[in-house]
């Protein structure tokens, strides 16, 4: 009875669809959202007043209402609204096309699973009702087939922020086994970054991290957020949100091992001649991100070797293919600059870890030459530490994914 008094209170209202799902973790502590709630309840409760047969049902303890909008419908609503502004009958036109707008425009950020700067991006390359069909995936507990995953996996990639704001990634390595799900929502990690990776003291405490399970064998992959607590052998993390990816732009490779601590870190504001190379040659790299919270996230990003341009020693380019349509990475950057990558040197164990500010460059014309792209994004390097050997775990050759778009030589610095 509660579900369907919603449905047709909404349906009134000209929404495409409803539906009940639990989301209280995603909304804790986000005062800002918690008060949008109140004001969306007040809205709904003063249009239940107004019209007692349409009576909604509001819970909002345990669920919230989510709401697919039809944007030829807000095109409507914003049309009407403005004719009623020209003819000076603003206050009749209060009610039912009104509370459609607000609940539309103002509220849309806080009745989805993105945020604004997600909407933005999605908006921007035309997926956003493509993008709330494909919010299905996203899961609050783990799911056995995941569990599974985790426990054979010999790598971990984690991002999160640190205390001047700057946004890093890193590689966590253990023999598998050393990821381990102990509850539907907690994931145990018996590894640590070393005292010179850039997240050894950020993950000292509690904090937001993005996570990245990847399997290169297989070519799977799983992303989750959460936050992460020090524990005496590792981490525990509690999970907020777990979903998968799609396979394409993964080189296959194969995992070894290889005894050895990490060689001496060095540390700049630019990239050296050697690592410029190395980024030329790279296949894979990730990419950590975080909205204005610092609730971070990590991605992957694959292409054939050049796909990653080094424009000049502090300033890099790479292509964005087709994705999911959630746009998370730059839906973060269109609210909050500041970016991170981390480049394995897969044979050698070495990291490059940078950080930096990243700009998306929506133009079609520029990314219409290049290959594949639909969109391009601009990485500024603020610092720069190379580790070698920073992990035992080392990989075979890659077997290039066969989705890689072809790469154009365009030149570079």
């Amino acid at each position: 009875m509660q579900q369907r008094a919603v449905e047709q209170f909404t349906s009134m209202l000209g929404f495409d669809h409803v539906r009940l799902c639990n989301r209280k973790q995603r909304l804790a502590g986000h005062q800002q959202r918690l008060e949008s709630f109140r004001r969306l309840d007040h809205l709904v409760s003063e249009a239940g007043r107004r019209q007692p047969d349409r009576e909604p049902v509001w819970k909002t303890q345990q669920v919230m209402v989510a709401v697919v909008i039809d944007p030829a419908r807000i095109q409507q609503v914003e049309r009407q609204r403005l004719s009623c502004r020209r003819a000076g009958r603003a206050r009749s036109c209060w009610g039912g096309s009104d509370l459609r707008f607000l609940l539309a425009r103002k509220q849309e950020s806080d009745v989805t699973v993105y945020h604004r700067g997600e909407i933005l991006a999605q908006e921007r390359a035309g997926v956003r009702a493509q993008a709330e069909r494909v919010a299905s995936v996203i899961r609050h507990e783990i799911p056995p087939v995941v569990v599974d995953f985790l426990a054979e996996q010999p790598m971990l990639v984690v991002s999160a922020v640190d205390q001047a704001g700057a946004v890093w990634a890193t590689l966590l390595a253990g023999l598998p086994g050393f990821i381990s799900a102990t509850t539907p929502t907690t994931v145990d990690v018996a590894a640590t970054p070393g005292p010179d990776d850039p997240l050894h003291d950020v993950l000292d405490s509690s904090t937001r991290v993005g996570l990245l399970a990847l399997e290169p064998g297989a070519r799977r992959r799983v992303r989750m957020s959460g936050t992460s607590h020090p524990m005496p052998d590792g981490l525990r993390i509690d999970l907020d949100e777990i979903y998968p990816n799609c396979p394409k732009y993964i080189q296959k490779r194969e995992p070894t091992w290889r005894e050895g601590g990490p060689g001496k870190p060095q540390s700049s504001s630019e990239l050296s001649v050697a690592d410029q190379e190395f980024v030329r040659s790279a296949d894979t790299f990730f990419v950590a991100s975080a909205d204005r919270d610092g609730n971070a996230d990590v991605s992957h990003r694959g292409g054939n070797p050049g796909f990653l341009r080094m424009i000049s020693p502090t300033h890099m380019q790479w292509p964005d293919y087709a994705g999911n349509s959630m746009f998370n990475t730059l839906g973060n950057f269109e609210i909050n600059p500041r970016a991170g990558i981390v480049l394995p040197q897969w044979m050698t164990g070495t990291l490059l870890h940078l950080t930096g500010t990243a700009s998306v460059d929506w133009d079609h014309e520029h990314a219409a030459a290049v290959p594949g792209a639909e969109r391009l994004v601009d990485f500024d390097v603020e610092r720069v530490i190379r580790i070698p050997d920073a992990t035992a775990l080392r990989w075979s050759e890659a077997e290039l994914s066969r989705f890689n778009p072809a790469v154009r030589e365009r030149g570079s610095a």
